[in-house]
């Protein structure tokens, strides 16, 4: 299953990109994610990973598998600790809307488990809940890049 969410670009272009960039500081404007750490000395680009633990304790894999520098990136989640997904890889970046503004876009394309049953769970409760959650980081982004200050998770 696929979802997809953008929002207007309220921070500057350049601020929001070396904020995204910095793959291991998702925690600053990720509102659920507590902490997240590098697994190697990769900071951003094809082959960073990492670690995302979040508020209810569960820590899922990372690693960023495409990266078009300025514009978006294509990350893996090769671990999914207790998430009931078979696979799940997002891309986040930066574009120009139909309006001709900038926005901020994420999209998610993931697979539960469960067989028929995760097939109901997709278009029943977990569509609506990534693109819930995938709003949520864009406009973390967006209020991080603008002033600097984290969001609380």
């Amino acid at each position: 299953m696929k979802v997809e969410v953008s929002v207007m670009l309220i921070s500057p272009r350049e601020a929001v990109w070396n904020n995204l960039k910095d793959f291991a500081s998702v925690q600053n404007y990720h509102p659920t994610v507590t902490s997240s750490t590098r697994l190697n000395d990769k900071v951003t680009g094809i082959g960073a990973e990492r670690s995302c633990t979040f508020n209810d304790g569960n820590t899922i894999l990372e690693r960023i598998i495409d990266y078009y520098e300025g514009d978006h990136y294509v990350v893996d989640i090769f671990d999914m600790g207790k998430m009931p997904l078979k696979s799940a890889q997002a891309i986040v970046g930066i574009r120009m809307g139909v309006d001709g503004l900038a926005e901020l876009f994420m999209s998610m394309e993931f697979k539960a488990k469960f067989g028929p049953l995760g097939w109901v769970m997709e278009r029943m409760m977990m569509a609506k809940m990534f693109k819930r959650l995938m709003l949520s980081i864009l406009n973390g982004l967006n209020a991080y890049s603008k002033t600097g200050v984290p969001v609380a998770s």
